[in-house]
């Protein structure tokens, strides 16, 4: 063979080879979500659900009440969703994609009593590993978030109206 011909080759060989790894980190990085994403899902919901019953217990009759929905699917199949119950009536839908690696958002203010939302907006949590293999949900305004406590405190923070803050401090999901 010529040459050039096997410098072809190799390039092709080095060309399959990335294209190989690249194929494998993918593949491990979805089982790694897959394996991790519905743990993190349900933390999630008992973090809002215990959030909700703080907020009422500890501002009574406050602006900042909130009701959380509860049905007897199981949590990885329901819709998350919080609700400012005074005014102005504010909800957050969060629902779990799987398949997608992502957290599905509707959010707006609540202007009927069948909870239509009046210009609902969406949006997506996307759901990383990183390099240390734990999950990391980065929000479109750049906000990293590594634990259900601090995903629970930014949805709270929308309800209620409130000035969002930068999540102080990083918290392995494994520590809660």
């Amino acid at each position: 063979m010529s040459d050039w011909i096997d410098d072809w080759k190799k390039q092709y060989d080095t060309q399959r080879e990335e294209e190989r790894v690249k194929e494998q980190l993918r593949v491990h990085r979805d089982t790694i979500i897959r394996a991790k994403l519905p743990g993190f899902w349900e933390a999630l919901a008992r973090c809002v659900y215990a959030d909700s019953e703080q907020l009422r217990k500890t501002l009574p009759g406050h602006q900042y009440d909130c009701e959380v929905n509860r049905d007897a699917r199981p949590v990885t199949e329901r819709p998350l969703i919080i609700r400012k119950v005074k005014h102005p009536f504010r909800q957050i839908e969060v629902r779990l994609n799987l398949d997608g690696h992502i957290l599905e958002i509707q959010k707006g203010t609540v202007f009927d009593t069948m909870g239509n939302v009046e210009n609902p907006e969406s949006e997506t949590i996307e759901v990383r590993v990183s390099g240390d293999e734990s999950l990391k949900l980065t929000c479109k305004d750049g906000v990293v978030c590594r634990t259900a406590a601090d995903r629970s405190r930014r949805f709270f923070e929308f309800v209620c109206d409130r000035e969002p803050e930068r999540p102080s401090r990083r918290i392995d999901l494994d520590e809660e």
